[in-house]
Protein backbone atom coordinates (compact mmCIF):
# COMPACT_ATOMS: atom_id res chain seq x y z
CA UNK A 1 0.00 0.00 0.00
CA UNK A 2 1.17 3.53 -0.71
CA UNK A 3 1.48 6.17 1.99
CA UNK A 4 -1.69 7.97 0.85
CA UNK A 5 -3.71 4.75 0.95
CA UNK A 6 -2.35 3.92 4.40
CA UNK A 7 -3.23 7.42 5.61
CA UNK A 8 -6.77 7.09 4.26
CA UNK A 9 -7.31 3.68 5.85
CA UNK A 10 -5.64 4.85 9.05
CA UNK A 11 -8.04 7.78 9.22
CA UNK A 12 -10.98 5.52 8.45
CA UNK A 13 -10.10 3.04 11.18
CA UNK A 14 -9.52 5.91 13.61
CA UNK A 15 -12.92 7.36 12.64
CA UNK A 16 -14.63 4.02 13.23
CA UNK A 17 -12.85 3.63 16.57
CA UNK A 18 -13.94 7.10 17.65
CA UNK A 19 -17.53 6.49 16.53
CA UNK A 20 -17.61 3.26 18.55
CA UNK A 21 -16.44 5.12 21.67
CA UNK A 22 -18.62 8.18 21.10
CA UNK A 23 -21.60 7.28 23.32
CA UNK A 24 -19.29 6.61 26.28
CA UNK A 25 -17.29 9.79 25.55
CA UNK A 26 -20.46 11.89 25.41
CA UNK A 27 -21.67 10.57 28.73
CA UNK A 28 -18.38 11.35 30.44
CA UNK A 29 -17.69 14.73 28.84
CA UNK A 30 -19.14 18.07 29.82
CA UNK A 31 -20.56 19.60 26.67
CA UNK A 32 -21.98 23.08 26.14
CA UNK A 33 -25.71 23.21 26.72
CA UNK A 34 -26.24 24.37 23.14
CA UNK A 35 -24.63 21.30 21.51
CA UNK A 36 -27.75 20.78 19.39
CA UNK A 37 -25.90 18.71 16.79
CA UNK A 38 -25.64 15.66 19.08
CA UNK A 39 -28.93 14.20 17.95
CA UNK A 40 -27.55 14.26 14.38
CA UNK A 41 -24.06 12.89 15.16
CA UNK A 42 -24.50 9.68 13.10
CA UNK A 43 -25.87 11.64 10.14
CA UNK A 44 -22.92 14.04 10.29
CA UNK A 45 -20.39 11.21 10.60
CA UNK A 46 -21.97 9.41 7.62
CA UNK A 47 -21.74 12.59 5.53
CA UNK A 48 -18.02 12.85 6.34
CA UNK A 49 -17.58 9.18 5.42
CA UNK A 50 -19.23 9.81 2.02
CA UNK A 51 -17.24 12.98 1.31
CA UNK A 52 -14.49 12.74 -1.29
CA UNK A 53 -10.96 12.28 0.00
CA UNK A 54 -9.69 14.99 -2.33
CA UNK A 55 -11.75 17.95 -3.50
CA UNK A 56 -10.20 19.73 -6.49
CA UNK A 57 -12.28 22.86 -5.88
CA UNK A 58 -10.48 23.29 -2.53
CA UNK A 59 -7.02 23.11 -4.09
CA UNK A 60 -6.58 26.88 -4.48
CA UNK A 61 -7.59 27.47 -0.85
CA UNK A 62 -5.08 24.88 0.36
CA UNK A 63 -2.38 26.47 -1.83
CA UNK A 64 -3.19 29.88 -0.35
CA UNK A 65 -3.00 28.43 3.17
CA UNK A 66 0.37 26.81 2.39
CA UNK A 67 1.78 30.05 0.96
CA UNK A 68 0.55 32.00 3.98
CA UNK A 69 2.09 29.43 6.34
CA UNK A 70 5.45 29.77 4.58
CA UNK A 71 5.27 33.58 4.89
CA UNK A 72 4.43 33.34 8.59
CA UNK A 73 7.21 30.81 9.24
CA UNK A 74 9.65 33.11 7.49
CA UNK A 75 8.56 36.06 9.63
CA UNK A 76 8.89 34.00 12.82
CA UNK A 77 12.35 32.89 11.66
CA UNK A 78 13.51 36.51 11.56
CA UNK A 79 12.80 36.84 15.30
CA UNK A 80 13.48 33.37 16.67
CA UNK A 81 15.84 30.50 15.94
CA UNK A 82 13.60 27.82 14.44
CA UNK A 83 14.76 24.24 14.85
CA UNK A 84 12.96 21.77 12.59
CA UNK A 85 11.92 18.48 14.10
CA UNK A 86 9.99 15.41 13.01
CA UNK A 87 8.34 15.30 16.45
CA UNK A 88 4.79 16.68 16.09
CA UNK A 89 4.74 17.54 19.83
CA UNK A 90 8.29 18.60 20.76
CA UNK A 91 7.15 20.11 24.08
CA UNK A 92 5.17 18.42 26.84
CA UNK A 93 2.91 21.48 27.19
CA UNK A 94 2.54 25.16 26.27
CA UNK A 95 4.39 26.48 29.37
CA UNK A 96 7.46 24.40 28.41
CA UNK A 97 7.37 25.89 24.90
CA UNK A 98 7.04 29.43 26.28
CA UNK A 99 9.93 28.83 28.70
CA UNK A 100 12.14 27.63 25.82
CA UNK A 101 11.27 30.68 23.73
CA UNK A 102 11.89 33.04 26.64
CA UNK A 103 15.19 31.41 27.57
CA UNK A 104 16.68 30.56 24.19
CA UNK A 105 14.74 32.67 21.67
CA UNK A 106 13.97 29.48 19.76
Amino acid sequence: MGALTEDIFGDLSKNLEIRAKLPRMLNSTRLPHDARFLDRIDEIADAYDRAPVFEYRALSAWRELADDSVRRASAIGRWLEVIETDDPEPYPDAPAMCADIATHAR
